[in-house]
C-alpha cells in the first residue's frame, strides 16, 4: 500500500506539470480543437487543480479508517472499514476535455494509492503527445505509465487484467469496455453521454472512416439518442437564463457531454429566448464568431463530415430538421459551424434522432412542463436534465417524476466545474488565483445509458478504494469465559 506522503507528492508533482506544461497543452489543445487559451485555462488547468488542492486538503481524512458501530457480543472488538488501495487502474481518456477528463479521475486514484496505466485519446493527436510526455516528466515512472495509440492498442490493453477501469467517453464504446471488463471481472466507472448507439452499415457509404469505427475488423456507423434536455418557462430572468444556457451550449462548440442538447418551451418563452439570444452573440462575438480567436472548432475532418447517419454532414442535418432561426453557417477548411438555433423541430426530424455534439440548439415548443417531463421520460436517461425556472412546484415534479445522472436548476454546465469567478493568468507570466472552481461536493455521473459509477471530490476518492471490513478481536479472557 502506497503511503499517504507518496501520494501526496504524486499529487504535488501532478499539480506542477499542470501549472509548468500549461502553455503547451494549451497550444496543443489549440491545435486539435481551436480552444481558446481562456477557455482550455478555465475548463482544463484550473479545474484539475482546484480538485487537486481539494484532495490534498482532505486526503488525511480521506484514508483514515471508519469505526463502525459495535453490538453487545462485539463491544470489545475493534469494527472499521480500512480504504484499501484496488492496485492497478486503466484510465482511458476522451478528446473533447483530454486533459481535464484524463487527469481528473487520476488524481483521486492516486490519492487512492494505486498505480495508473493512461491511454489518452489518440483523436486529440497534438494533446496525445503533450500530456504523455509530461506525465513520464512528471509522474513516477514506477506506478504511473501511458499507453498510446489506437482501436487495436486500446483492444490489446483491455485484453490485461486490470484492477479497475475508468473509461471517458460514447455510449458504444462504453459497452465494448464493460464486455471486455466483464470477461476479467473488472470493476468499471463509465462516464458516457449517453448518446450514441452502434449500428453496422455498408462499406460503400462510408468515406474516409476513422480507425475509432472499426470494432473488431467490422466497419461500423453511430447513430444516436439526445439527451440532457433543457426546459424553460416565462417565470425566470431571461436574460440571465439565455446566458447561460448558450454559455453551456457553445462552451467546446458544444463538444460537451453535459451541454443542453435541445431546448422546450411555450411559443411564446421560444420567442423571448431567441430575441435575448440574438443580443448575447452580438455581444460576445462583434466580429462574429468565425473572425474570432474565442470560439472553438469542431475536432477534426472525420468528425466534421462523418458525425451523422451514413455520412451525412452537420450542414445537411440541420437543413433536414425544423428551421434555421439563427446562424447555420458553415465552414468545411476551418472545421467551422456558427452557433445555430433550429425553431419549428419536431421529435420524429433527424436532428432529434441523432447526435448533435455541436454548436446547434433545437427548439421544441412544449404546451406546459408536464409535457416535457413526458418527452424526457420517452426517453433512456440523461446525463443531466436541466430545468429554468422560479416555480417551485414546477422544478419539484421535474425532479421527482424523471431520471437522470444529475439535475439542474438555472444554470448549464457548472455543475461538473464550478463558477469560474476570479482567475488571473498569463501566458508568459503563469498566476493563477482558484476561487470556487471545482464544485467537489457534487459526485458526477450518469445512470443507465449515460453512464455508470460517480467521481469529483470525495466520489473520485471512493470510487478507487476497496472499502475492506476489519473486525480486530482480543484474546480477552473474561470474554472468553462468558462465551
Amino acid at each position: 500500500m502506497a503511503p499517504v506522503s507518496f501520494r501526496k507528492d504524486q499529487l504535488r508533482n501532478m499539480r506542477a506539470m499542470m501549472l509548468q506544461e500549461a502553455d503547451r497543452l494549451a497550444a496543443a489543445t489549440k491545435a486539435d480543437l481551436g480552444k481558446p487559451y481562456q477557455e482550455f485555462y478555465m475548463s482544463e488547468i484550473v479545474l484539475t487543480v482546484s480538485e487537486i488542492d481539494s484532495m490534498m486538503e482532505n486526503l488525511n481524512s480521506y484514508v483514515a479508517n471508519e469505526a463502525r458501530a459495535r453490538s453487545l457480543a462485539t463491544m470489545n472488538d475493534t469494527l472499521e472499514i480500512q480504504q484499501s488501495p484496488l492496485g492497478v487502474v486503466l484510465i482511458i481518456g476522451a478528446w473533447n476535455y483530454p486533459v481535464s477528463l484524463m487527469m481528473l479521475p487520476a488524481l483521486g486514484a492516486i490519492a487512492a494509492g494505486n498505480c495508473i496505466v493512461f491511454k489518452p485519446s489518440e483523436v486529440a493527436s497534438h494533446t496525445e503527445t503533450v500530456l504523455t510526455n509530461a506525465i513520464e516528466k512528471y509522474l513516477d515512472k514506477r506506478c504511473f505509465r501511458v499507453a498510446t495509440g489506437g482501436v487495436k492498442e486500446t483492444t490489446a490493453l483491455l485484453k490485461q487484467k486490470f484492477d479497475h477501469i475508468f473509461f471517458t467517453g460514447s455510449t458504444a464504446v462504453g459497452k465494448i469496455v464493460y464486455q471486455a471488463a466483464a470477461k476479467q471481472m473488472t470493476p468499471c466507472i463509465l462516464e458516457l453521454g449517453g448518446k450514441r448507439q452502434v449500428f453496422e452499415c455498408p462499406k460503400k457509404i462510408v468515406i474516409n472512416i476513422p480507425e475509432s469505427y472499426i470494432i473488431d475488423g467490422e466497419i461500423y456507423g453511430v447513430s444516436f439518442v439526445i439527451h440532457s434536455p433543457c426546459y424553460l418557462d416565462n417565470t425566470v430572468n431571461m436574460k440571465i437564463a439565455t446566458k447561460r444556457i448558450m454559455s453551456g451550449k457553445l462552451l467546446n462548440a458544444g463538444q460537451t457531454c453535459i451541454a443542453p442538447d435541445y431546448l422546450m418551451c411555450t411559443p411564446a418563452v421560444r420567442d423571448a429566448f431567441i430575441r435575448e439570444a440574438t443580443e448575447v452573440l452580438k455581444t460576445w462575438f462583434p466580429e462574429g464568431p468565425k473572425d474570432t480567436d474565442d470560439y472553438c472548432r469542431i475536432i477534426n475532418d472525420v468528425r466534421f463530415q462523418l458525425s451523422f447517419l451514413q455520412a451525412s454532414k452537420l450542414k445537411q442535418l440541420i437543413e433536414s430538421s425544423g428551421k434555421i432561426q439563427i446562424g447555420g453557417h458553415f465552414d468545411a477548411a476551418s472545421k467551422y459551424v456558427s452557433p445555430t438555433i433550429l425553431v419549428d423541430v419536431k421529435l420524429s426530424d433527424p436532428i432529434m434522432q441523432e447526435e448533435i455534439f455541436g454548436p446547434v440548439l433545437p427548439i421544441i415548443v412544449v404546451q406546459n412542463h408536464e409535457e416535457a417531463i413526458s418527452i424526457i421520460n420517452q426517453r433512456d436517461h440523461p446525463l443531466t436534465t436541466y430545468v429554468f425556472s422560479t416555480d417551485n412546484k414546477v422544478i419539484e415534479q421535474f425532479a421527482t417524476k424523471t431520471s437522470s445522472g444529475s439535475f439542474v436548476v438555472n444554470e448549464t454546465v457548472f455543475h461538473f466545474a464550478g463558477k469560474f469567478h476570479l482567475v488571473y493568468f498569463s501566458r508568459l507570466n503563469f498566476n493563477l488565483v482558484f476561487l470556487n472552481m471545482s464544485v467537489e461536493s457534487l459526485p458526477f455521473g450518469g445512470v443507465g445509458m449515460s453512464g455508470l459509477g460517480k467521481y469529483h471530490g470525495k466520489a473520485s476518492f471512493d470510487a478507487f478504494v476497496n472499502k475492506r471490513a476489519v473486525m480486530k478481536k482480543t484474546f480477552n479472557p473474561l470474554i472468553e469465559t462468558a462465551g
